[in-house]
């Protein structure tokens, strides 16, 4: 595993998506589009990946929580990134990441307990849907 560039955000996104399929691409912009990933923390940057199969942590440029991302990044070393942490970067770029900083440590910690033990961010999507249903009052 290389380190990335420190350049513009596209020339990172370039560099994430090497050795990604057609397919796992396509996942990827969409999952910006839907605004799939919430960042939690911003000093340092942690975010979660809403998945419709499961949640993954994501600490960006670095790590993923994903099965994909231990097998085909650090054990095979077959790319640099999986597709949630191409989507992490697209987003990022394109201003469509869901903001939502929590600020206690310890619902923090818990948050990415739950996440890492159950593969579901249960608490975060209920902050999102009670977030999401007084926007729309």
């Amino acid at each position: 595993m290389g380190k990335l560039s420190e350049g513009h955000s596209e020339d990172r996104c370039a560099e994430l998506s090497e050795g990604l399929g057609n397919k796992s691409r396509e996942k990827a912009e969409r999952a910006a589009r839907e605004r799939k990933i919430v960042l939690i923390s911003e000093d340092p940057e942690i975010a979660i990946f809403l998945g419709s199969d499961g949640d993954y942590v994501i600490i960006p440029y670095t790590y993923c929580s994903c099965k994909d991302f231990s097998l085909n990044v650090v054990t095979r070393k077959k790319r640099k990134a999986c597709y949630h942490l191409y989507s992490f970067c697209l987003s990022k770029s394109r201003g469509t990441l869901l903001k939502m900083p929590i600020q206690d440590p310890v619902e923090l910690t818990s948050l990415i307990r739950d996440t890492l033990m159950n593969a579901r961010a249960e608490g975060l999507r209920k902050l999102i849907n009670i977030s999401e249903s007084s926007r729309k009052v």
